[in-house]
């Protein structure tokens, strides 16, 4: 079985992050927003000493690792 793709929520949420003030050097409230939204769903967050985010989403090879910044 397969995922459903709920192509509103999707639209919703990329709505909520262009809307969210993120001037370079000031992102503390769009980082504070995925923050949130990562671990309203149970995904491991930390925070970086420069302020970056850091979301662990675990797979089924936990050797075999992915990196994705935006």
């Amino acid at each position: 079985m397969g995922h459903v793709v709920d192509d509103d929520a999707i639209i919703r949420l990329i709505k909520e992050l262009v809307e969210t003030p993120s001037p370079s050097g000031n992102t503390g409230e769009v980082i504070g927003f995925v923050e949130d939204w990562f671990e309203n769903r149970n995904v491991k967050t930390q925070r970086t000493h420069k302020g970056a985010l850091l979301a662990t989403i675990e797979g089924m090879d936990q050797e075999q690792h992915r990196f994705l910044t935006a």
